[in-house]
C-alpha cells in the first residue's frame, strides 16, 4: 500500500528549521499539486531554490523521507509555477513513482487541508497562527486551539463466506473505479458496528465474522481506513441499494475480478488478496 515506503523513513517530527535551498516544497491549489511528471510518470516537486518564496512564513515545515525534508506552501495564494513544473491533478499519487514521493504528497495534502480549513478560528472567527510548541493552530484572540484532524472511516470485503465478494461504484463521485462498501465510523460506534451498519445501510443485509483485515492512512479525503472482511448473514440477495452513495452494487466471483493494477490503496488491496484467496480467514 502507498504507506509502505520501506526501506525509506518517514518522520513526521515537528520542528521549526528553516527551509534550505534543497528541501523540497509541497504547494496545493484545489486538488492539483505543484509537481512535474515525467514521461515514463515519475513525479518530481519543486526544492526551495526553485521558488520565489518572498516571505519565509510562506513555508510550514511537514515532514522528512529520509535525510530529504518537506515544506509546506503556506501563503495564501498559491505559487506561479516554473518551469518544468505544473499543476497537475492528485490523482497522480494513485500511479506515479516512486510511490514513496507519492506517500509524501499524499501525506502533504491531507494536512494542507487541515492547515488551509483552520485560517481562521472555529470559535471567535479571529484569524489563527502557528502554535509552536507542537503541530497546531492557536487563536491568539481566545486561545482556541486546532490539532490535525484524521477521520476513521472502515472498508468492507463482504462475502458469501465462499466464492463471492461484493463490489461497487460510487454514485457521484470524481472517483469511477470499483470499490467496496465503505463508510465513516460514526460517534459512539467501534469500527464493527460501523461494518454492520454500513452494510446494512448501502445493500441491505446483515454480516458475521466480521475481521481485520488492515488499515491505511489515506491522505487524499484525510481518513484512517480500516479493513474488514465480513460474511453475509442468511439470504445473500441484494434487494435495496442505497443509490445516494452507490451506483452500483453486486455479487462477483472470485474468477471474475481481473488482477489489480496495483495495490496502493487499501481497497486494492483487499480485493486482490481475496482474489488470491488470502482474505483474513475465520477464526
Amino acid at each position: 500500500m502507498i504507506q509502505d515506503i520501506q526501506p525509506h523513513r518517514y518522520s513526521h517530527e515537528y520542528l521549526h528549521d528553516a527551509p534550505g535551498e534543497e528541501d523540497f516544497v509541497l504547494a496545493f491549489k484545489g486538488r492539483e499539486v505543484l509537481a512535474s511528471l515525467s514521461a515514463d510518470n515519475r513525479i518530481t516537486y519543486p526544492q526551495v531554490k526553485d521558488m520565489a518564496v518572498a516571505d519565509p512564513q510562506s513555508l510550514v515545515r511537514l515532514f522528512t523521507v529520509d535525510d530529504q525534508t518537506y515544506y509546506l506552501w503556506y501563503a495564501t495564494e498559491p505559487p506561479t509555477p516554473c518551469d518544468p513544473f505544473e499543476w497537475i491533478s492528485v490523482a497522480a499519487f494513485r500511479d506515479a513513482h516512486p510511490m514513496w514521493e507519492c506517500f509524501a504528497g499524499i501525506t502533504g495534502l491531507h494536512l494542507w487541508g487541515w492547515y488551509n480549513s483552520n485560517r481562521f478560528c472555529g470559535k471567535c472567527g479571529h484569524p489563527m497562527r502557528l502554535f509552536a510548541p507542537e503541530r497546531a493552530m492557536e487563536c491568539p484572540e481566545c486561545g482556541f486551539l486546532s490539532f490535525p484532524r484524521i477521520s476513521p472511516a472502515v472498508i468492507v470485503g463482504l462475502t458469501d463466506g465462499h466464492d463471492r465478494i461484493v463490489m461497487s461504484r460510487y454514485a457521484g463521485r470524481d472517483y469511477k473505479d470499483v470499490a467496496l462498501l465503505a463508510g465513516f465510523i460514526e460517534i459512539g460506534e467501534t469500527p464493527e458496528d460501523a461494518v454492520r451498519r454500513e452494510v446494512m445501510e448501502e445493500v441491505g443485509l446483515e454480516v458475521k465474522n466480521i475481521r481485520y483485515a488492515g488499515s491505511q492512512p489515506w491522505g487524499m479525503d484525510g481518513d484512517l481506513l480500516l479493513g474488514y472482511y465480513a460474511d453475509v448473514t442468511g439470504d445473500s440477495e441484494i434487494s435495496s441499494i442505497d443509490t445516494d452513495e452507490l451506483a452500483v452494487a453486486r455479487w462477483v466471483d472470485r474468477a471474475e475480478i481481473s488482477p489489480v493494477p496495483n495495490t496502493r490503496t487499501l481497497t486494492y488491496d483487499m480485493i486482490e488478496r481475496f482474489r488470491c484467496g488470502k482474505e483474513t480467514p475465520r477464526q
